[in-house]
């Protein structure tokens, strides 16, 4: 990790997790940027006297793991794929640091707003657990069981929390996926999330503007499935495709 990051990233007050739980937002709309770890110095620097910084275990970047779940024909991906109003991503959320593991259902409803549901889960079994199948009973528009493990993804996350509004900022940095042994991975990709509960021009967003950024994001599910499955469809994702390749290929 750089070492100039690292003393951006120091300047912030510290939250702990504890300190989190009043913006858990669970309910939520998101914004999705993609920049490179160049643009992500000039983004942070002027943000120290609005954020706090997530810190845990005396350490304020930390490890995420997340096992994604889908058919065998990809039919979540599909969703994403052809954009449809209402879609879904199943995945079991391990938090290295902390040594806690979630399952989650994360639905983006038709009015692009984004709900989480999660239970806490003691291991990453290839099966659905019996709690895991009841959180999506009635959820999905297929039977929960048709359901298989599929992309692996790990990358570090930073995550800020504005002292006045119910937002919170993820940053999410070198990324590695895997998906039936096919691994890549994109270092110099940062995918910046803002959360808000309710829409408010902040200092992130004022900050994502000077750098002239737009939101259009791509999920780290959909951008691991192309990356480690190459015959897969993905004509939507095509512009996002090449700016990603512009971005890390920028030194």
């Amino acid at each position: 990790m750089a070492a100039s990051l690292l003393n951006i990233i120091n300047s912030f007050y510290p939250i702990s997790l504890e300190g989190m739980d009043r913006v858990r937002l669970l309910n939520r709309t998101d914004k999705k940027y993609l920049m490179n770890a160049e643009m992500l110095n000039t983004f942070l620097r002027p943000l120290a006297n609005y954020y706090f910084v997530l810190e845990h275990i005396e350490k304020r970047i930390l490890h995420y793991e997340t096992q994604y779940f889908d058919t065998k024909e990809l039919d979540l991906y599909a969703m994403h794929l052809h954009g449809q109003g209402r879609r879904y991503k199943v995945r079991r959320r391990f938090y290295s640091d902390s040594k806690i593991r979630f399952f989650e259902l994360k639905t983006r409803t038709n009015q692009g707003k984004t709900e989480k549901q999660r239970i806490l889960t003691p291991d990453n079994n290839s099966q659905l657990r019996e709690e895991e199948i009841e959180l999506l009973q009635n959820e999905l528009p297929f039977a929960p069981e048709l359901l298989k493990p599929t992309l692996l993804t790990g990358y570090d996350r930073i995550t800020l929390v504005n002292k006045t509004h119910n937002e919170r900022v993820t940053i999410d940095l070198s990324l590695n996926f895997e998906q039936d042994g096919e691994k890549t991975e994109m270092q110099n990709l940062v995918i910046v999330e803002v959360k808000q509960a309710e829409k408010a021009l902040t200092p992130a967003l004022e900050a994502l503007r000077d750098l002239r950024q737009k939101p259009g994001g791509i999920s780290k599910y959909c951008l691991g499935l192309i990356s480690t499955l190459p015959k897969l469809p993905f004509n939507r994702f095509k512009p996002l495709l090449l700016k990603i390749d512009k971005l890390i290929t920028t030194t």
